[in-house]
């Protein structure tokens, strides 16, 4: 049995719900646990490794396919868990509404309605815990193990808007990321781009403005700014369609942008609203990734990852419901990954 631990900090608040989500954050082995198997699996498992990416999942983290359970060989535990803030509002964190840090936390506002109801608890930017890692399977699997922990250490995160820069960490003593990804049978399936950023809130400033440049269209208290982001023309056209149908007019565009970045979609018009879904009535998590990183250098970089692996698949439709089905573009996203802003990821750091 291999066994190992490795300090974690925190470095933006991490909204990580447990038993009461809005009252109380926890840092917790089973999501700690969800998110190593979901890096698992975009990135195709280890190369040391045969057989398929479920095959190659079950070996690790255990099943119970085909009535045949099989046991986890791989432990997670948390040791020095940090404490929970009280709950907060976007307001408690200092963060204004119509910012661009604001726009990454819009859950949390604090409104004339609603109040603190919005509030929720967080575990707060520096604080520390100790991950614990046993591997009961094949030793020269325990590689690919270490390089899982970087990759999470390094690309991961924890709780509530987790995709949109919260929730970010910074791991101690793991492999640097370019060695850990080369041990995974699928890193391609995965793309790495940078903005600069000199700490913390900057980082999410900067991930907050970029992302709104590419999806706003009039909620964001700046709406003739909004004209020169490179993504208004795309936003303004969904917000036609469907206005056209909600209210019956014609013509309407052909396809929905913002829908490859992430469902469930609700657009809010005066006179009523639509919530765009999955034809299964599910979900769809973007797959943007935004990071605030810290190198182990100490320099910081505002990180946007893009799953490949996880992007909307061709051909399916997309529903706003009462039989309303239209085509998912993949115009926005594709515009986005070739954003001249962002930078190439230098792995090496």
């Amino acid at each position: 049995m291999k066994r190992a631990s490795f300090p974690f900090e925190v470095l933006t608040p991490a909204i990580a719900g447990g038993a009461q989500p809005k009252q109380r954050a926890e840092i917790r082995p089973s999501s700690i646990r969800g998110q190593l198997r979901w890096w698992f699996r975009v990135l195709g498992g280890f190369q040391a490794q045969s057989g398929s990416v479920r095959a190659r999942e079950a070996e690790v983290f255990g099943s119970i396919a085909d009535g045949q359970p099989a046991a986890s060989k791989l432990v997670v535990r948390v040791c020095n868990a940090p404490a929970s803030t009280a709950p907060q509002t976007m307001q408690d964190l200092k963060v204004a509404p119509f910012s661009d840090k604001g726009y990454l936390l819009w859950p949390l506002q604090e409104t004339k309605t609603a109040g603190k109801a919005n509030a929720r608890a967080t575990i707060a930017p520096g604080s520390k815990f100790e991950l614990q890692i046993l591997w009961k399977g094949a030793p020269e699997l325990w590689p690919g193990i270490e390089a899982l922990v970087s990759v999470f250490a390094n690309l991961g995160s924890l709780g509530f808007r987790g995709r949109r820069a919260m929730g970010a960490l910074a791991g101690v003593s793991t492999l640097p990321l370019q060695s850990a990804l080369s041990l995974f049978a699928s890193p391609a399936h995965i793309s790495i781009k940078a903005l600069d950023a000199s700490n913390s809130d900057n980082a999410l400033s900067s991930l907050g403005g970029w992302l709104k440049s590419w999806r706003a269209y009039g909620r964001t208290g700046q709406n003739d700014a909004e004209q020169d982001m490179p993504g208004f023309e795309r936003a303004k056209s969904d917000h036609d369609l469907g206005a056209a149908l909600l209210f019956g007019n014609q013509p309407r565009p052909q396809a929905i942008y913002r829908a490859a970045l992430g469902l469930p979609l609700n657009q809010r018009f005066q006179g009523g609203s639509l919530d765009w879904k999955p034809l299964n009535s599910g979900r769809f998590a973007s797959p943007v990734l935004l990071r605030p990183h810290r190198t182990p250098t100490g320099q910081w970089k505002a990180l946007v990852i893009f799953i490949h692996k996880h992007e909307w698949p061709q051909g399916e439709q997309v529903t706003a419901g009462r039989g309303r089905t239209v085509p998912v573009s993949a115009d926005l996203l594709k515009a986005m990954q070739a954003d001249p802003r962002l930078n190439p990821f230098p792995l090496t750091h």
